[in-house]
């Protein structure tokens, strides 16, 4: 894997700050937008070196373990960051810990936790910072992941020491049920991760996620956990006809075209750019030393959608557009393995 680019830190925290107040401003000036927004893109473009190290990391111990997984990474995109601040005013932009962030995806629960001890028990001096386990513990909603956020220390290359990177680690089964929601996102212009949308949208994904935790052998929602397995087949049959679900889905895949532009080699960058107003998914790739390049794009793509109703666009790394493909069908309008699944429940 060719190593990431190192990226020179421009601005201080309390430049970095003072971007963070601003932009969660809603009167600025396009010259202010657009200061602001390269303080933002110079600061989450340094976190690729140690979001780097730790792909680096995870794909030592997952061959270690013997374990077949889906390893990406991204930088978060800045609609995601500004939505953040603005949901949460008192966190700083320079605190945000999951600016870098890693998904893995693992066949099933038992290695999922394995890869977390392993992690735990690794000889290094990367700090971890706190973690999350919203599979035994999960949230209200319908998200089931087990995060862990670390630190990076690294005496070698110390400018980007305090860098925070998050790792998420999931089923298969998870996955499909996590995409399956920013897809249906995408298509009602509603961020239902965010719990934004109708009752009965939040309902059917905390249902869905109920019944795809008790096949794993995990605790349904809160909401479902006295509830028998037939009466919740039964009420999301019920959802799923009154929603249209399965053919809003079909409907969204057929649509969306993807332009096959330049498709690169293994560990290289690769700009998803999806535009929903003509339905295409665009795929632009960078060697892994033109990072700046990548990210000065980044930005620019992002600006051309002025919401996410017209285009998302998001920065990620991984072995192969194919993998990138799996780890992120959503931008690809592949949800038949959601469908598959909800049509043996609701059959």
């Amino acid at each position: 894997m060719t190593p990431s680019k190192k990226i020179k830190l421009l601005y201080s925290k309390k430049q970095i700050n003072s971007a963070w107040i601003s932009l969660i401003k809603d009167n600025l000036s396009e010259n202010e937008m657009k200061e602001n927004l390269l303080i933002l893109n110079n600061w989450r473009t340094a976190h690729d070196y140690p979001m780097n190290t730790f792909q680096s990391l995870l794909r030592s111990k997952i061959k270690s373990l013997q374990y077949s997984a889906v390893v990406v990474e991204r930088l978060k995109r800045t609609h995601s960051i500004i939505g953040k601040l603005k949901r949460n005013p008192n966190m700083m932009l320079s605190r945000i810990q999951d600016i870098g962030g890693l998904r893995v995806v693992l066949e099933n629960i038992d290695e999922v936790y394995k890869l977390r001890d392993a992690l735990l028990k690794g000889r290094f001096l990367h700090e971890l910072v706190k973690e999350d386990d919203y599979i035994r513990k999960p949230k209200d909603s319908w998200y089931r992941s087990l995060h862990m956020v670390y630190k990076y220390q690294n005496s070698y290359v110390s400018e980007y020491n305090g860098l925070q990177i998050e790792i998420q680690i999931r089923t298969e089964l998870q996955h499909i049920r996590a995409t399956a929601v920013e897809t249906v996102g995408i298509i009602l212009q509603k961020a239902l991760k965010a719990w934004e949308g109708t009752q009965e949208w939040l309902d059917f994904f905390a249902l869905t996620s109920s019944l795809f935790a008790i096949k794993e052998g995990c605790v349904p929602t809160r909401k479902y956990q006295w509830k028998d397995l037939e009466s919740l087949k039964k009420t999301l049959k019920a959802l799923e006809k009154k929603l249209h679900v399965i053919d809003k889905l079909r409907t969204y895949s057929d649509a969306i075209k993807q332009i096959d532009t330049n498709l690169g080699k293994r560990y290289e960058h690769y700009l998803l750019i999806l535009n929903l107003q003509d339905h295409t998914i665009k795929v632009l790739w960078f060697k892994s030393w033109e990072i700046n390049k990548a990210t000065e794009l980044y930005l620019q793509q992002e600006q051309l959608f002025k919401t996410e109703d017209e285009g998302q666009v998001v920065l990620v790394a991984g072995e192969s557009l194919k993998t990138l493909s799996h780890a992120y069908p959503n931008y690809f309008g592949d949800t038949a393995k959601f469908i598959s699944l909800l049509q043996d429940i609701v059959a």
